[in-house]
């Protein structure tokens, strides 16, 4: 008879969960990375038009093109501000995933040590079966020399 898991059901769910967090904290972390992305690449054309705008005010420049170049760089900062709360956001929910994630993990052990233990309890049954049944097998035979 071959060893079945009393809770193999619970086990199997519980895998589920696990897995359904892995993905959910994956998920979330892309997330992540593509926020800071965004982030890095809109502090960096900020520092270049800076750069610009430092270059051109040493020839000369018009008011409307300084004002745009103003304009843009406010612009360019109220898009930092607002990518720095989504990788703000991005982060705490990274650390909520990353969470519930090992909380998942924690419950699938408990469960998998479990069926550890009930399958070398099994195995012990097993091999005591098996020594009872070798123990009959030897008193049948002996029990027939004497006869």
């Amino acid at each position: 008879m071959p060893f079945r898991f009393r809770f193999e059901t619970l086990l199997s769910y519980r895998s589920h969960l696990k897995d359904q967090a892995e993905i959910a904290f994956a998920k979330a972390n892309r997330h992540l990375i593509r926020a800071r992305e965004s982030l890095a690449d809109a502090q960096e054309r900020l520092g270049r038009t800076h750069n610009a705008l430092h270059r051109d005010l040493a020839v000369k420049m018009v008011s409307d093109e300084l004002r745009n170049h103003v304009e843009y760089i406010e612009d360019l900062e109220n898009r930092i501000r607002t990518q720095e709360m989504e990788v703000t956001r991005w982060k705490h929910v990274v650390q909520k995933r990353l969470q519930e994630l090992l909380a998942r993990n924690k419950q699938h052990q408990v469960i998998e040590k479990l069926r550890g233990k009930d399958h070398q309890k099994w195995l012990r049954q097993q091999g005591l079966a098996e020594q009872q049944r070798l123990d009959e097998l030897a008193v049948t035979r002996h029990g027939r020399s004497f006869l």
